[in-house]
Order: structure tokens, then C-alpha cells, then sequence
């Protein structure tokens, strides 16, 4: 088995790092308070639940993804030191970049920013009003073009704390264009493959 070929320290530490990455994106954003957790509680363990079952993953992701899940009695242990997230994603696809396949390696990001896109999504955190009678006139304009917030209403419920989190986690799946980042769309998926 793939994860096999990692010592028993760093194959702990990759299992938990997919659920610790939903953790981390649900606590960018504390506004919407318990309800909010419990929402975005709800659909991490949905997604690494059906990330495990999913045949379309890399079979590296399904294996890891399949032992996130047989560890969830441990899941209450991960939720400390989650500042460190951004870092531990690059230091991840460092470690498996020298042992895995390309392709296992993109799947890898490609699930985490699919992890975190659906936390993000999981619950509409209110932001206060744009300020003074400028952001007044930018949210009127906006609402009259039909544009609202976002393009797409499934992203809507994404709180501008929560895109910061997934810009981060988005540069430190791609660190070579980490510089100038652009405000990255959350359902690009594939920037970081």
C-alpha cells in the first residue's frame, strides 16, 4: 500500500491533515457561532466520509482518505495547532512529492481544496454592511446588476474570512505562484493540481 512507503509519524500526520484542513477553514470564520460550527462540522464529516468511498480519487486519496475516516475516534485530538495548516499542506505535498506519483500528489490537492471549499460553503456567516455611503452605493449597484455578493449563489455563504483562508491554503498548494497571488475563485479547483 501507498501510504506504506511513509514513516508511522509522518502517515499519522497525513491522515489527520485533511480533516484538520476543514477544521481550520470552519474556524477562519467565527461569526456565525455555534450554528456554524455545527454546520460546518456536519459537512466535513460528510466529505471525508465520501471521499473515502470515492472510486474516483486516486486510489493514494482513497487509501488515506479511507484511514482519516477509520481514525475519527482520534478526530477531537486534531483540533489543536490548526494556525500551522498552511505550512503542514506544503510540507505534505513536499513528502509525497518525492515518493508518489504526480498524480496522486495533484489528487491530494485537489481533495483538500474540495474539503475546504465544501466547509466553507457549509454555512452563510453574516458579514457587516460594506462602509460609509461608497460601500452603500457598490452593494445597491451590485444588487441592481443582479450580481448580489458573488456570481454563483452556491458561494455565497463564503465570508470573505474564509476566502482569505482558502487563498492561503490555495498558495500553499502552489507555492511557485504563491507571489501575487490573485483573488483565487474557490471553485478553480484546478489551480493547484
Amino acid at each position: 500500500m501507498m501510504l506504506e512507503q511513509f514513516s508511522a509519524a509522518d502517515r499519522a500526520f497525513l491522515i489527520a491533515l485533511p480533516y484538520r484542513v476543514g477544521l481550520w477553514i470552519s474556524r477562519s470564520d467565527r461569526s456565525g457561532g455555534e450554528e456554524s460550527a455545527q454546520a460546518e462540522q456536519a459537512a466535513l464529516e460528510i466529505i471525508v466520509t465520501s471521499f473515502a468511498e470515492d472510486f474516483c480519487k486516486s486510489e493514494f486519496v482513497e487509501a488515506l482518505m479511507g484511514r482519516t475516516l477509520a481514525h475519527r475516534a482520534e478526530w477531537a485530538s486534531w483540533r489543536d495547532g490548526l494556525e500551522t495548516i498552511p505550512a503542514d499542506c506544503r510540507r505534505a505535498v513536499d513528502m509525497m512529492a518525492s515518493v508518489l506519483e504526480r498524480k496522486d500528489v495533484s489528487s491530494f490537492k485537489i481533495t483538500l481544496m474540495d474539503i475546504a471549499t465544501t466547509v466553507a460553503k457549509a454555512y452563510k456567516e453574516e458579514e457587516a454592511a460594506p462602509a460609509g455611503m461608497g460601500g452603500k452605493l457598490r452593494e445597491m449597484v451590485a444588487g441592481w446588476l443582479g450580481l448580489q455578493r458573488h456570481v454563483n449563489d452556491e458561494y455565497a455563504n463564503v465570508s470573505s474570512s474564509e476566502r482569505a483562508a482558502l487563498r492561503a491554503l490555495t498558495a500553499a498548494l502552489r507555492p511557485d505562484q504563491a507571489e501575487g497571488l490573485p483573488p483565487a475563485s474557490i471553485d478553480d479547483t484546478s489551480a493547484v493540481a
